[in-house]
């Protein structure tokens, strides 16, 4: 499904942009242009996420005290179950 928002700024992450026009298909930007600018149902301001993520092991076995191949592989796989990877 296409769905499409207005906004009045959008921050890129190194730039500003204004009154563009953001296009989403199945949950994911996949264009921003001019094209058909709404100003009447725009949002004032549109900037991405930020994430701070701290892991600091799985599995009994923390990064600080086993920085090793297998505590990372550990971790890796506790992510990936959990949908943080």
């Amino acid at each position: 499904m296409i769905t499409s928002l207005s906004a009045q700024k959008l921050f890129t992450g190194t730039a500003w942009l204004t009154e563009v026009v953001i296009t989403f298909e199945n949950g994911k930007i996949i264009g921003i242009g001019k094209e058909g600018y709404d100003a009447n149902n725009s949002m004032p301001l549109v900037v991405p996420a930020l994430i701070d993520l701290q892991i600091y092991g799985a599995e009994n076995k923390l990064l600080s005290e086993f920085p090793e191949a297998d505590t990372i592989e550990k971790t890796y796989q506790y992510c990936v179950a959990g949908g943080a990877a």
